[in-house]
């Protein structure tokens, strides 16, 4: 399953956003790890690229769109500009459910942060949970 979203540039483009939902079916082989195991695993390959993240920052268990994910945040070019991601990555029921924030601003990073945070309602969430 596949979500994306984007937050319109602001009036002076200088705030853009995006955020991506993923669902994967985590393989028998790995039904014992945890999301924070499965966040350093993905970590990992993009530091083997040669265009590798900058400024990685991990963080266990925080909070967004009312369920509990591990989360990292870094810096990477693309297309000729730096921008933030930050991934959320947590467990459930057999499935590494993510959420990457794509943003050029910390206003943008805020903006994702919002969306998350009004996404507590239990309606809102409940497809992320069954």
């Amino acid at each position: 399953m596949l979500l994306a979203l984007t937050i319109p540039p602001s009036a002076d483009e200088t705030i853009t956003a995006g955020i991506l939902v993923t669902v994967f079916r985590i393989p028998v082989s790995e039904s014992e790890s945890t999301s924070a195991a499965l966040l350093d695993k993905m970590v990992a390959s993009l530091m083997q690229r040669s265009d590798r993240p900058r400024n990685l920052r991990s963080e266990r268990r925080s909070i967004a769109a009312g369920m509990t994910f591990d989360r990292v945040a870094l810096r990477r070019d693309w297309n000729g500009q730096e921008i933030g991601m930050t991934i959320w990555a947590t467990v459930r029921k057999g499935y590494l459910i993510t959420i990457t924030g794509t943003y050029s601003s910390n206003e943008g990073l805020v903006a994702i942060e919002t969306l998350l945070m009004k996404m507590r309602d239990a309606r809102s969430t409940e497809w992320l949970s069954q």
